[in-house]
Formats: C-alpha cells, sequence, structure tokens
C-alpha cells in the first residue's frame, strides 16, 4: 500500500450538499485539513458538513457541524481533522445561500 499526500478538494460551495471528498472502495483517505473561507465582503455565510458512510443520505440527524463564517473570515472545520474515509464513505458540505465560499481540503490517500 502506497501512501500520498494529496490536495483533497479546491472548490466553492453551492446551496445544494455536494460530494467534496470521496472514498474509493480500496482506499482511505485522512482529512489533515479541512478551511472553508467566505468570499462575500457583506454577508455571513451558514457552511454545513456530512461526513456519511457509503450510501447514507444527508440529513438534519447526521451532520458533523454547522458554521456561520463572517464575511471575508475563514473557519478550520475542527471536527473534520483527523477523520478518515474508507470503502465509499465521502464529506458532504453546503451554504445557505449564494456561492461565495470556497473550501480547500488536504490529506493523506493510501491505495
Amino acid at each position: 500500500m502506497a501512501a500520498n499526500l494529496k490536495e483533497l478538494v479546491r472548490d466553492n460551495l453551492s446551496t445544494t450538499a455536494a460530494d467534496l471528498i470521496v472514498s474509493g472502495s480500496t482506499e482511505s483517505i485522512f482529512i489533515g485539513q479541512l478551511v472553508f473561507k467566505n468570499n462575500s465582503t457583506t454577508e455571513s455565510r451558514e457552511v454545513t458538513v456530512w461526513i456519511l458512510p457509503d450510501g447514507v443520505s444527508d440529513t438534519t440527524d447526521n451532520i458533523l457541524a454547522i458554521r456561520t463564517i463572517p464575511a471575508g473570515k475563514s473557519w478550520i472545520c475542527q471536527e473534520a481533522l483527523g477523520q478518515a474515509l474508507t470503502g465509499g464513505s465521502l464529506l458532504k458540505s453546503k451554504q445557505d445561500a449564494g456561492t461565495d465560499v470556497h473550501v480547500v481540503g488536504s490529506g493523506v490517500v493510501e491505495v
């Protein structure tokens, strides 16, 4: 097995929960860093994050974290750091309005 440090995600959020990091059936992903940056200059944005096993839907019952990020500020999602995604599990996220929150994450992928 090989372990490689990788950028796991670099994307903008939307108001629909999107799969940001997805583990393949034969790989393990360790989340080392996950940062959300609100690029709005005037509006706070609420960000919701889920980590889900394969086949499980995002609901209010299985939210990992919710945070309101002030305009122009960043949030390091501590709840996601150190989490392992395996066997098709995934990390999803969305924002409450607009498309101005940018997410960057890195970690280790073992295949």
